[in-house]
């Protein structure tokens, strides 16, 4: 592919070199110049009176890939490093972005000794944040405390059943023992019974009493359809909601069920993070392409295959 490259070339300058008095380059077609006294080629002359700048030749791909190649090499040598320590320092890099879109779901943590190992794997793989249920909230604030790991609460989990008093005081005292966040879920029995109107109501009250937490609403996709999450997702839109977390497993324990639909067409502009089970680093970073964030029991599992498949320690 280069020697044709470089050969093309070679021909392409002798012949603009080589053209005689009206013979014009051809922008469409650099091979075959234009004779303006006779344009019969299927392109429009060119103006001999204006000035033509030739239309660059295409790069060979390969090209490209060898001056990126030069680059990282160039660079290597300005940091006194090898090209292979660039190349994982680089993916180094982009594995903790990725791990900054970890929430790390720690809602199921029951013993001191699971809390601290869980505390500590956060820490090691710099997720965004760790979800503890309330009781764990100022442990982990201290815990994490400079170690740029947000802590969440999730209040009223898992189903979001109870009356809207009790969720409007958990969200007011996660966010009083230092809760940067509050997951509350959406009552799927008030989405079945068509009550929005409770829900907004319900959400705004939501809202006032974290303050300037931010508020993610958890959405159990599982059992709902299209079109109630899609009026759900409107619904709290109004009520000032803007992150939304897509729970609710397909047989296989992977993808979300409908997350799609929180986003609804790009109706409504709002931060998805979807929840899985899989522990398959690749399947991970694929949701990450529809969704903003994940949210996951297995986040530790997934930093480490992701790690040791980049071959970075």
């Amino acid at each position: 592919m280069e020697n044709q490259s470089v050969l093309k070339k070679e021909v392409l300058q002798d012949r603009q070199t080589a053209a005689p008095q009206g013979i014009f380059p051809n922008p469409a077609d650099p091979l075959n110049p234009i004779n303006p006294l006779n344009p019969n080629t299927g392109v429009p002359p060119v103006d001999p009176m204006q000035p033509f700048t030739p239309t660059p030749f295409p790069k060979d791909p390969d090209e490209n890939a060898d001056k990126a190649r030069e680059e990282i090499i160039s660079g290597a040598a300005v940091f006194g490093q090898s090209e292979e320590e660039m190349n994982k320092e680089f993916k180094a890099f982009k594995a903790a972005k990725l791990f900054k879109k970890f929430d790390y779901d720690l809602t199921g943590v029951c013993g001191e000794d699971e809390f601290r190992s869980s505390i500590d794997g956060a820490i090691t793989y710099g997720f965004g944040s760790v979800v503890v249920t309330p009781q764990w909230i100022v442990r982990a604030k201290e815990k994490l405390k400079d170690k740029g790991v947000k802590v969440a609460a999730a209040v009223t989990f898992p189903y979001g059943e109870e009356s809207f008093g009790v969720k409007t005081y958990a969200a007011k005292k996660a966010v009083r023992a230092g809760a940067e966040e509050v997951f509350v879920p959406c009552g799927k029995s008030q989405i079945k019974k068509g009550n929005y109107d409770a829900l907004k109501k319900e959400f705004k009250k939501l809202k006032k009493a974290s303050k300037k937490a931010s508020v993610y609403a958890v959405l159990d996709c599982g059992g709902l359809t299209s079109s109630e999450i899609e009026k759900t997702v409107g619904t709290l839109v109004k009520a000032g909601v803007r992150n939304f977390v897509a729970t609710g497993s397909t047989e296989r324990g992977e993808l979300p069920v409908k997350a799609e639909g929180i986003k609804n067409g790009g109706k409504f502009a709002v931060n998805l993070t979807c929840s899985t089970r899989s522990v398959n680093g690749k399947e991970v970073a694929s949701l990450l392409a529809s969704s903003d964030r994940v949210f996951l029991k297995t986040a530790v599992a997934v930093a480490r295959d992701i790690k040791t498949s980049l071959k970075i320690s």
